[in-house]
């Protein structure tokens, strides 16, 4: 919406305050030459929807051309200046007064599609701007000594009732033509509806005021607009139901001003009120019918999103609970594994013990199996801590390059089983971190065990460390069998595991990369996954901040 303010005198200006000046002239010509009261009230003022348009949409700074065309009219009707100064006063007020209202409490650019936005736009352009003129007006010619004080309220309700329904059909089809909203994406099936629909409006109308069926009495033939009216605003929106307003307000005031119609009655100028109550209560029925039709339009949308949303979720619950029996029964297996030769080296080493036999070997059997539960253990208890928000980390300057290597220490057994080459390379000066140096060991093991897992015997692993800024960079690459498009973003997720048939790589719960992505949140860090495709490769980057206090040494 355009608020201007301050009046700038260029030729853009200009222009539109002669154009708002020569449209104030002939509507008010047309509307004075039809059965005004006292030569200045009417009920035909089509003008006043069009002048409170122009500001809506073009600025304040537009109010002179409606001063200056309302003066210079009236002083064209023979009434003095005082006359015609205080209507212009009146006329221009109105325009202001509701613009500046409906500009701070309607939301403009969406016409019509609240029902709260449509009741303030009538209570602001009937309450406050049509009183507003008429009150102004009538007693500027009060004053003027044009109407005696009896004459009053008859020449208010008809100078209200006529600005009330210009503001009522006029603005609302201005708005919703000129201000900048969705257009109509129609295919050829729905221009043939638009065409149909606008067809059976008018040949309603002409029906109802231009050929009425005498047969019938008026008030049931009036009912017979109702039909394509609530068309319009159920099936072309805020446009077709504001134009076919418009053109059954012109059928019905063309028809009545030659004498056709329903509101043919003596005097004429009742029949000219009767007919704008109509079409202003029409007006107000169908602005209020379309809001709740799109109010419902927009609820059943954000319902059929709650819908989709809910549906996911359980899609996501179900997803949860398959995820939680393949881990009870990976858990199961993975605790069974390690259990079993530690049984059976207990069960040896108590008939070796007897025979005196060296147990040193089977010692370290045991001790590699406990070590492997325990990894399991605490993986696990480390992803309960994190989602309860209950692991603290014990933060300390530490030098990255012994976490490293003790992470290397610490996979070099399976590193060697598989036969793997391991390159690493590493910043020529040392780098120093603040964080947790048992969790980033943690991190970088399970990197490294993931991509010593997921790839073939005798494979190639490249581990590198570069800084950039003030972020150290991690990289664990692999030759390993990849990872697919469609899982990419799966790998960080509890207990999933890629399907393959790379031996060993089936081992584990599934827990290591999703406790490494968030241990590397919880130290302001990041953990990225990336791969060509399957047997590819693939490459796990984390990034961690380096404290603007620390430097390379």
């Amino acid at each position: 919406m355009i608020k201007k303010y301050a009046i700038k005198l260029d030729f853009w200006y200009i222009l539109k305050v002669g154009v708002l000046i020569l449209i104030y002239f002939l509507t008010a010509k047309l509307g004075l030459s039809f059965y005004a009261l006292h030569g200045f009230a009417t009920t035909l003022w089509p003008l006043s929807g069009i002048a409170l348009a122009f500001l809506i949409i073009y600025g304040y700074s537009l109010w002179p051309g409606i001063t200056i065309a309302a003066f210079a009219i009236n002083l064209m009707t023979g009434s003095s200046p005082f006359v015609a100064l205080g209507i212009a006063i009146g006329n221009t007020l109105e325009a202001l007064l509701a613009t500046y209202l409906l500009c701070k409490y309607v939301n403009l650019y969406r016409c019509f599609e609240r029902l709260p936005d449509t009741l303030r736009f009538i209570g602001i352009v009937t309450i406050v701007g049509a009183t507003t003129s008429a009150t102004i007006g009538v007693t500027s010619i009060w004053l003027g000594d044009v109407i005696d004080l009896y004459q009053a309220p008859a020449t208010w309700f008809a100078w209200w009732i006529g600005n009330s329904v210009s503001a009522l059909i006029m603005t609302p089809f201005l708005l919703t033509c000129l201000i900048p909203t969705r257009p109509w994406n129609k295919d050829s099936l729905g221009w043939l509806e638009i065409i149909a629909g606008y067809s059976f409006l008018i040949i309603s109308n002409l029906i109802i005021f231009w050929y009425p069926i005498v047969q019938l009495k008026t008030s049931l033939v009036l009912y017979l607009i109702l039909f394509p009216l609530i068309w319009s605003g159920i099936r072309f929106g805020s446009r077709g139901m504001t134009s076919s307003i418009l053109i059954t307000s012109i059928i019905a005031v063309w028809s009545t001003i030659y004498g056709r119609g329903p509101f043919i009655i003596n005097p004429i100028n009742d029949g000219f009120l009767y007919m704008q109550i109509f079409l202003g209560t029409i007006s107000v029925i169908f602005l209020i019918f379309l809001s709740i039709v799109k109010e419902r339009r927009l609820f059943m949308l954000k319902l059929k999103e709650h819908v989709d949303e809910l549906e996911h979720a359980l899609q996501k619950i179900s997803a949860a609970d398959e995820a939680k029996n393949d881990f009870l029964a990976i858990l199961a297996h993975e605790l069974r594994n390690p259990l079993a030769p530690v049984v059976s080296s207990l069960e040896l080493m108590k008939i070796r013990i007897e025979e005196k036999v060296d147990v040193i070997n089977l010692i370290k059997i045991i001790e590699t199996h406990v070590y492997t539960i325990s990894h399991l253990l605490d993986d696990l208890l480390d992803i309960s801590k994190i989602s309860r928000k209950k692991l603290k980390l014990e933060k300390e300057t530490f030098l990255l390059k012994d976490v490293i290597e003790k992470s290397l220490e610490t996979v070099n057994p399976a590193i060697k089983f598989k036969e793997h080459s391991v390159t690493v390379s590493l910043p020529e000066k040392n780098l120093y971190l603040e964080g947790d140096p048992i969790r980033i060991e943690q991190i970088i093991v399970n990197m490294l065990i993931n991509a010593v897992k997921y790839t073939d015997p005798r494979g190639q692993i490249n581990l590198t460390c570069t800084t950039e800024d003030d972020i150290v960079i991690i990289s664990i690459k692999d030759n390993g069998i990849g990872i697919a498009p469609d899982i990419l973003t799966q790998v960080f997720e509890p207990f999933f595991q890629a399907k393959t048939d790379t031996a060993g790589a089936g081992s584990g719960l599934g827990v290591g990369l999703s406790l490494s992505k968030k241990l590397a949140e919880l130290h302001n860090g990041s953990i990225i996954a990336k791969s060509e495709g399957v047997g590819k490769g693939s490459e796990f980057i984390m990034r961690l901040p380096i404290p603007k206090n620390i430097q390379l040494g």
